[in-house]
């Protein structure tokens, strides 16, 4: 894999956290796995033979917030992190009111 760099401007007196500087490389990344190396990547062709099916396709970037206990697994989804984190904790207190760890 080849290293580049792209400049994002940010507004004055900005300095971004760790957090967000892992946000952009993982956005960057995600634009570019969107782009086939060579040829229809598989899931366009899927896509199309979907649509070619009578489907109405859409697709769209999303959160997955997920939380580990004791063995215990727990994922929230959503289209905001805040939506997604809110999910997760839903899950994880209805997993407390009914008893589990």
């Amino acid at each position: 894999m080849t290293t580049r760099a792209i400049e994002v401007p940010l507004p004055p007196n900005v300095e971004p956290t760790a957090d967000e500087r892992a946000l952009v490389d993982l956005l960057c990344r995600a634009i570019f796995e969107l782009r086939p190396v060579e040829g229809e990547p598989c899931w366009a062709r899927t896509a199309r033979l979907m649509r070619e099916a009578g489907w109405d396709v859409h697709w769209r970037l999303t959160w997955v917030a997920e939380g580990r206990r004791e063995g215990h697994i727990e994922e929230g989804v959503g289209p905001t992190l805040d939506e997604a984190f809110g999910r997760l904790q839903e899950l994880a207190l209805l997993d407390e009111v009914e008893g589990c760890p």
